[in-house]
């Protein structure tokens, strides 16, 4: 059985309330805030983080919107006040994208030298790790590459698809 609900007006009556509450935690010295870091120009993504602002705007939610290109350095870290390990989870959220069998997140350490991070759901990366002279597990692992970022990338691109 299915019931036919009223969309805009249950949201509309939800902003409300959520405005009441940020309003009262205001009162109590307490700020409810939303940081978005998003990395890289994919548009949906830009979209749904154009929304979030809006409804944070709409119920008093302070909102901060970082915007980033598809490669981050050490430098654009460190000019949000952020430490390198801001960036560890990162490998393994876009393994919860359907299609993804092997992510690899790239860390710039200094000029030249990148830790690397390698997570699957079934393809040994523990062996695209030893490739570069690192290790770990069969399903997670990591290795130090040292060069010019396209070639890094280029590197891994190719150990990667020779396990695929």
């Amino acid at each position: 059985m299915y019931q036919i609900i009223a969309g805009k007006l249950i949201a509309s009556e939800m902003r409300k309330k959520i405005k009441s509450d940020v309003a009262e935690q205001a009162k109590e010295g307490k700020e409810i805030g939303l940081a978005v870091i998003l990395v890289g120009d994919n548009q949906a993504s830009q979209v749904y983080v154009r929304n979030k602002i809006k409804a944070c705007e709409e119920t008093g939610i302070k909102s901060f919107a970082y915007y980033l290109p598809e490669s981050v350095s050490q430098a654009q870290l460190e000019e949000y006040g952020l430490k390198p390990d801001a960036t560890e989870g990162l490998v393994d959220f876009a393994l919860t994208v359907d299609g993804v069998e092997v992510s690899v997140c790239l860390l710039e350490m200094k000029r030249g030298q990148y830790k690397a991070s390698f997570r699957s759901r079934s393809v040994d990366v523990n062996d695209v790790a030893a490739v570069f002279g690192g290790g770990g597990h069969v399903l997670a692992s990591g290795c130090m590459l040292f060069g010019d970022l396209e070639e890094v990338v280029d590197r891994v691109r190719y150990a990667v698809y020779q396990r695929l």
